[in-house]
């Protein structure tokens, strides 16, 4: 059964309007890179669902109020290369649509650069990297990544690699977090990197919450309340992330939403239980993961539809001070 439509409210326009809305996680990055999208062109949202249609181009995200977008960088095992290459080509094609922006985005590492940007009328993009498998079991080259200006790194995805087990793999023969993982870790610390764990297996997050020593990010992820799979956060790891004073961002993609809603009030539904949990906001962001060749909730066609969450929280009971 579909849900009434989210109809936004010119209250909650200006509220959103002042807020500082983030993404922490999408993948304009991909079309970029293996469809030559332009970032800079509008995307007309295709009727019927279409994977490899533009949710997350400059105008919608204006059109939506972002402040800032995490473009991730995440290589397929079909890409040539290899994966360090490889992530490295989507890290130059990130420079080329900042530099192309003339002025209009901004490369930020850190959050007072993300205010910066907004201050400044500009866009905040702020660069991560999906998979610890592009750094090819090497500490070098994960250094490179960070001074190409990689803020956040994923350790794992959904396959096992050099640094953890993900969700989906059959074997998993780090038990966990490997000790190249731990390593990776806490040189990541060192660098002032964020250690996201969305997609590693259970072990590997509890195994990874043991060793590190900053706030843990879950960039893009649902719970496993509203649905039973380990790739969704269970109840005790919200607690968790939350006494660590870490961030979990709220997955926009309804085959992880599961039943909370068929629109974005799925999206609300995820941040309210988070909260109850948690008993603080303090941990809530959004991640999005559009354009990872998925679908997304009723009425979201792009990035500008993003106001939609903004009243979704306000309907389902947050107040406005926790939405800012």
């Amino acid at each position: 059964m579909k849900d009434r439509p989210v109809i936004v409210e010119q209250s909650t326009l200006k509220l959103h309007a002042d807020s500082i809305v983030l993404d922490l996680h999408s993948h304009f990055l991909l079309h970029a890179v293996c469809l030559r999208r332009d970032f800079y062109r509008s995307q007309i949202p295709p009727k019927y669902y279409n994977p490899s249609r533009n949710a997350v181009t400059y105008p919608a995200c204006r059109a939506g109020g972002l402040d800032g977008v995490g473009f991730a960088s995440y290589v397929p095992s079909w890409m040539p290369g290899g994966p360090f290459p490889a992530t490295m080509k989507m890290i130059d094609k990130f420079e080329e649509i900042v530099a192309r922006g003339r002025g209009r985005l901004a490369h930020c590492r850190n959050a007072e650069e993300v205010k910066l940007a907004r201050d400044e009328g500009r866009l905040a993009a702020i660069l991560t990297v999906e998979g610890g498998s592009a750094i090819e079991g090497s500490l070098e080259k994960l250094e490179q990544l960070h001074s190409r200006g990689v803020s956040m790194m994923t350790i794992t995805h959904f396959f096992a690699n050099e640094l953890a087990d993900g969700t989906l793999s059959r074997e998993r023969p780090n038990k966990g977090l490997s000790p190249f993982g731990r390593a990776a870790i806490a040189k990541m610390e060192e660098l002032g990197m964020l250690v996201d764990l969305a997609h590693c297996t259970d072990a590997a997050f509890e195994q990874a919450m043991e060793v590190m020593t900053t706030p843990p990010i879950h960039s893009h992820g649902a719970l496993r309340y509203f649905k039973e799979m380990e790739r969704n956060i269970p109840d005790r790891h919200v607690t968790e992330i939350a006494s660590a004073k870490g961030l979990i961002g709220i997955v926009f993609f309804p085959a992880y939403l599961g039943n909370a809603a068929t629109n974005a009030r799925s999206i609300a539904v995820q941040a309210a239980r988070i909260a109850d949990l948690a008993g603080t906001t303090d941990c809530i962001a959004l991640g999005s993961d559009m354009d990872a060749f998925t679908w997304l909730p009723e009425g979201i066609d792009t990035a500008g539809d993003m106001p939609q969450v903004t009243q979704s929280l306000l309907d389902i009971g947050f107040n406005e001070n926790d939405v800012r």
